[in-house]
């Protein structure tokens, strides 16, 4: 019988995968409307295991399948690094303190998360990952591991070096630990299938790109908009970009799409294709109103070219270090690194940004700011971030085409619903700038200098 959301209502929970069960999620009020702020950050909202625009929630057993991977590949960490990086919440207001994270949940729950959702998918394909040995066991593992090489400080920290933290290049050196290698000779599983799955090549690997953009967009959705169950309002709810976020969450289970989903050699099928554009779309509205916002990205692009940067060209922090280390040690590390108190001080400094037409006049700016000794400072080109994921095939009366083919003027609305307004920025800090350790005050400038002269270069 077929997992679907109607199927879970008022039912027993169902084993979709050994030791991972799947039920109807709570509908109780955690809090009441006086709830104060505190109250918003409390797990139980934010980094629950229910995720309530797919449909369902779960529960691992100890010792299962699951839980046994989770130790042998270290997954733990994951629980101290948030999924959202140093994004801001783009209402912030000028009360709040920024370069604070605004969003609290984890890459370890995004990755169970993810894993469920292959699981459900796995169990309501049973008939192609039966005739297929070891399938089954290798994608749930793939879900449940395909952000392992997350560095501390998350996207944030990916964008001083994309090549070094590319999940998907590095993880063959991880299959390669002691516990992990014993673990996949233990559970009879292939490495090079696993490994090409996290590539997204061959049927597991289209599986794999479909779960983790349900997984993200179901979490980031809804601490995006807040918890309108329990009228447990976080900061700035009510704005114009929540609400057209909103008017696609709040009347059906967007995420649900898990339920029209059939794999073949070829990859996923969708059988409600009306679903899927519900979804591309909502997703696009993410990148434009949250992911790609310039009051978003302001504060972590700030901190990630500018302070980190530094501090991962010369050395002062490796890949290997932020491989092993969660958010709060980066932090700590930075202070030590540069003088206690450096990331707090910055609090009293205001991040803004101007829009630009092209990259030239943007780094003329740039550079204006840089003449005046104000090295915090950085241009950003969001142009190329956002990918529509029209590619996913769905079924029609005609046979399983590609979306964009089968519906090109749904599919150019997702790609406009999604793509920037103002792709080229230049951030900056206003007013008095902060003041630079001594010890690598003059290392720091000529550095800043050469990079600018470095990206112009590029150009």
């Amino acid at each position: 019988m077929l997992v679907t959301i109607r199927s879970l209502l008022d039912g027993r929970p169902v084993e979709v995968f050994p030791g991972l069960f799947i039920y109807t999620p709570p509908t109780r009020e955690h809090f009441s409307d006086q709830s104060s702020i505190g109250d918003v950050l409390d797990e139980s909202i934010l980094n629950s295991p229910s995720l309530a625009h797919a449909g369902f929630g779960y529960s691992v057993d100890e010792d299962s399948f699951i839980d046994r991977a989770i130790n042998a590949f270290g997954l733990w960490r994951l629980n101290h690094v948030h999924q959202l990086g140093f994004l801001q919440d783009p209402d912030t207001t000028p009360e709040d303190q920024p370069l604070q994270p605004r969003f609290m949940h984890t890459r370890f729950l995004h990755s169970l998360d993810v894993a469920a959702l292959a699981a459900i998918i796995v169990y309501n394909n049973e008939a192609f990952f039966a005739a297929r040995p070891g399938y089954a066991k290798t994608m749930v593992l793939a879900a449940l591991t395909h952000d392992v090489l997350t560095p501390a400080g998350g996207d944030t920290t990916k964008s001083i070096d994309f090549a070094a933290f590319d999940e998907d290049i590095g993880y063959p050196e991880v299959l390669g630990y002691p516990a992990v290698a014993r673990f996949l000779r233990d559970e009879g599983i292939d490495g090079q299938l696993l490994a090409a799955t996290i590539r997204n090549e061959g049927p597991l690997g289209s599986m794999l790109d479909l779960v983790d953009k349900l997984g993200y967009i179901s979490r980031d959705t809804s601490n995006f908009e807040g918890s309108r169950a329990t009228h447990v309002i976080p900061w700035g709810w009510q704005s114009p970009r929540r609400e057209k976020v909103s008017q696609l969450t709040r009347t059906e289970k967007l995420t649900g799409l898990w339920q029209s989903v059939k794999v073949d050699d070829d990859g996923v099928v969708i059988t409600d294709p009306h679903h899927l554009y519900r979804f591309l779309h909502a997703r696009a509205l993410m990148f434009q109103h949250l992911y790609m916002a310039p009051e978003a990205r302001h504060q972590e692009s700030l901190i990630a070219r500018t302070i980190l940067s530094f501090l991962y060209a010369t050395g002062r922090l490796t890949r290997d270090w932020l491989l092993r280390h969660t958010d709060h040690e980066l932090r700590k590390e930075v202070g030590r690194l540069l003088s206690d108190g450096f990331l707090e001080g910055l609090a009293n400094y205001r991040a803004a940004y101007q829009a630009f037409d092209t990259m030239d006049r943007a780094r003329m700016f740039e550079g204006a700011c840089l003449a005046k000794k104000r090295y915090f400072v950085q241009t950003e080109d969001v142009g190329h971030f956002f990918k529509p994921a029209t590619h996913f095939r769905i079924e029609t009366s005609v046979g399983v085409v590609p979306f964009i083919e089968s519906a090109p003027q749904l599919a150019a609305k997702v790609f406009t619903a999604g793509r920037s307004t103002q792709p080229i920025r230049v951030y900056y800090l206003e007013g008095d700038q902060p003041k630079l350790n001594p010890t690598w005050k003059e290392e720091f400038e000529l550095w800043r200098m050469e990079q600018f002269v470095r990206d112009r270069r590029s150009l």
